[in-house]
């Protein structure tokens, strides 16, 4: 994955939120208007897109797969140093949103408990959402990264 090379970031935990945003579909569209294999809302692209100089930017570019994940790892690479490169609370934020993960963080803590922090995840969605992706991410870098062993699949914070 290019995009994980320039942003710094895991391809497998990219991977994992394709995945669970779009089943790898580039014209995937929610109901809520997010597009594309990473599901960027407009807006948020189009934000995204003036902050890195990328140019001739519209709304429909998020359905091409490179546009699409160009965008959506910068993003994913901002909410990794927002959040001391953590995947649980990175998939969190990346469904919820960062200001949501930021107020359960702020009520509840983060022990040591990880399994804890995700069952107090007071949406549904992104309780099951955050469970899917470190699975996949899980299963990725098993079936894929042979220099990981499986007592390495721990998902502990990435330094």
């Amino acid at each position: 994955m290019t995009y994980a090379g320039k942003y710094k970031q895991d391809p497998y935990f990219i991977a994992a939120i394709i995945k669970e945003e779009s089943q790898f579909r580039p014209e995937a569209l929610s109901s809520a208007g997010a597009r594309g294999l990473m599901q960027v809302m407009p807006a948020t692209g189009g934000q995204i897109a003036r902050t890195n100089g990328i140019p001739a930017y519209d709304q429909e570019k998020l359905f091409d797969a490179d546009m699409a994940i160009n965008i959506g790892t910068w993003y994913v690479s901002q909410l990794m140093k927002r959040f001391g490169n953590d995947p649980l609370l990175v998939a969190a934020a990346y469904n919820a949103g960062p200001d949501a993960v930021q107020g359960w963080l702020t009520k509840n803590g983060y022990s040591a408990e990880r399994d804890f922090f995700v069952e107090l995840i007071p949406y549904s969605e992104t309780r099951a959402y955050v469970k899917k992706v470190l699975r996949n991410y899980a299963e990725y870098k098993r079936l894929y990264d042979k220099t990981t062993r499986i007592s390495d699949l721990s998902l502990q914070r990435t330094e």
